[in-house]
């Protein structure tokens, strides 16, 4: 059982403590804790997360580089599961694969709010992979990741039959305890969140007739911010160990949840807001729920639980108590390199595009095009790119490709989970072998999908389009420092504070499953305390 909270930074767990008595406790309680656990890359989203957590693989080598990246070919930003081949883009194996060479009566089946997650999770051999479409207002799955084809249509039509939606029209997201904030968050009223609908209660919109399939303000898409979203998940994750009949023989089964709501929350009101709170108190009781029915399902001491999460999230420039961080808006940002390297190069397109942390430049050996007629050789592009870059008072550190082309340690660097780089400067700016940053930058990086430079940007700094809210993508600790405990019979409670990597949890499972993992992965399984 691998439950991902997307966006689960591992600092709710002892913020929000004294508030939680439910699953999260119980796991725990009841399950090794390992209270420094992180991603260890730098573009921390959720693809390559979840791509991470199922392989064993930093993205420069699942592939996975991020949620979308800019193909050279089309000229065209690329999602990371295309729609005709969905894992076109995963260059690895998956836990489930592992698992069905060992045993081909498992079963594996993903489930979660957002199709990216249930699919990567799901690999190339799962039974079942299901998602939440906020187009149909349902969950939905695609023939093309199911096995056999009639397997597919069976769990098409079984998913039309449920309806998760149309009970909670008209339905009220209010504070569990009622009115009044809670001294663990931010105020209600935080110029973080957007204007219309900031303050408690969030009341969703109401069916009248038809249910309007898409779009903001409709119901189908508006659950995802609520605590509501992942009870619909977690209710069909239940419905689905019946279906599947996961767990009901001697072999290994996997069931892999994505619960979506804290990331979707997250993105809106901040991880410091009266909502991520009451979120993490209903998420802890439902979790709570889902362990009891799963062990009424399954029976008790048969069930492997680990829970983690694919990356963390930044608090709100606006909440910074340095008043340092600042929103830094992509177009503004774009348009002023490309005004910098005409001033330097000239006329001409010399960025191609800018994707998170990638900049992808004209002349790119990358580029399958014969070579351009560029009046500058691409060696010149570059350097000139860097220099402008390190100029910019967002950018701390540029990192180009010739330094980005190895593999990243096996382990976390020692960036500590919060750390506080220098301002940038332009004798400062530049990365170097030294820079405790450059193995999650490698980590993130592969050639022909990610940029020609990457860059890191200020810490607590928000590079993106976002007016309101806040995100994520950065190699700094509350992007990547993430939520990890294992449950399994036998397995004495406990806590570890040893930094270990998110990559180890495949192979952890792994090992607890007595399936073998492949070699070659960077990290072995997680240590242990001996079973009782």
């Amino acid at each position: 059982m691998l439950l991902v909270v997307d966006q689960m930074r591992a600092d709710y767990l002892s913020r929000f403590s004294s508030r939680l008595s439910g699953g999260l406790v119980r796991l725990e309680q009841e399950g090794m804790v390992f209270e420094e656990a992180y991603q260890d890359y730098a573009n921390t989203e959720t693809a390559p997360g979840h791509a991470s957590l199922i392989t064993g693989l930093p993205p420069s080598r699942h592939g996975i580089v991020g949620n979308q990246w800019y193909d050279r070919s089309s000229h065209e930003t690329i999602y990371c599961i295309p729609p005709g081949e969905p894992l076109r883009y995963l260059d690895a194996s998956t836990l489930g694969e592992w698992i069905k060479k060992e045993s081909p009566a498992s079963r594996v089946v993903a489930v979660s709010g957002k199709d990216r997650s249930a699919i990567l999770m799901g690999g190339r051999e799962a039974d079942a992979v299901l998602w939440y479409d906020p187009e149909k207002g349902r969950f939905t799955t695609s023939d093309r990741l199911v096995r056999r084809a009639r397997a597919a249509a069976e769990i098409s039509g079984w998913l039309a039959g449920l309806d998760p939606v149309s009970k909670l029209s008209c339905a009220v997201w209010d504070r569990l305890d009622g009115p009044g904030d809670l001294p663990e968050a931010h105020p209600d009223d935080d110029a973080c969140e957007p204007e219309n609908g900031r303050l408690f209660p969030h009341r969703l919109p109401c069916l009248g007739g038809l249910l309007r399939s898409k779009g903001p303000g409709s119901l189908a898409e508006e659950v995802g911010e609520t605590p509501y979203f992942d009870e619909m998940i977690l209710d069909l994750a239940e419905n689905a160990i019946d279906r599947f009949a996961l767990g009901a023989d001697d072999a290994p089964d996997l069931l892999a949840v994505g619960l979506s709501a804290t990331d979707l929350i997250g993105h809106r009101y901040g991880p410091d807001s009266q909502e991520m709170l009451d979120q993490i108190r209903r998420l802890d009781r439902r979790v709570g729920l889902f362990l009891r029915r799963l062990e009424e399902k399954v029976g008790a001491g048969r069930s492997v639980v680990v829970l983690t999460s694919d990356h963390g999230i930044v608090s709100c420039p606006e909440s910074d108590p340095r008043k340092l961080a600042r929103r830094i808006f992509l177009k503004d940002f774009k348009q002023k390199l490309e005004a910098g390297m005409m001033q330097r190069l000239g006329p001409g397109r010399w960025i191609e595009a800018i994707e998170g942390n990638n900049i992808y430049l004209a002349g790119s050996p990358d580029d399958p095009r014969p070579a351009r007629s560029l009046s500058v050789p691409y060696e010149r592009i570059e350097r000139e790119a860097a220099g402008q870059l390190s100029q910019d008072p967002a950018v701390v550190a540029v990192y180009p490709r010739s330094e980005l082309g190895s593999l990243p340690s096996s382990r976390h660097s020692q960036v500590a989970p919060f750390s506080q780089p220098s301002r940038s400067s332009p004798s400062s700016s530049s990365s170097g072998a030294d820079d405790p940053f450059l193995p999650l930058m490698r980590a993130s990086w592969k050639a022909g999908r990610s940029g020609d430079l990457m860059i890191r940007i200020q810490e607590g700094w928000l590079l993106g389009e976002l007016r309101t809210g806040t995100s994520h993508g950065t190699p700094y600790g509350y992007d990547t420092h993430v939520a990890l405990i294992v449950r399994a019979p036998g397995l004495l409670p406990g806590r570890s504070s040893e930094h270990v990597s998110a990559f180890r949890v495949a192979p952890t499972i792994a090992r607890l499953l007595a399936v073998p993992f492949p070699a070659g992965l960077p990290s072995g399984p997680l240590l242990l305390p001996p079973s009782r």
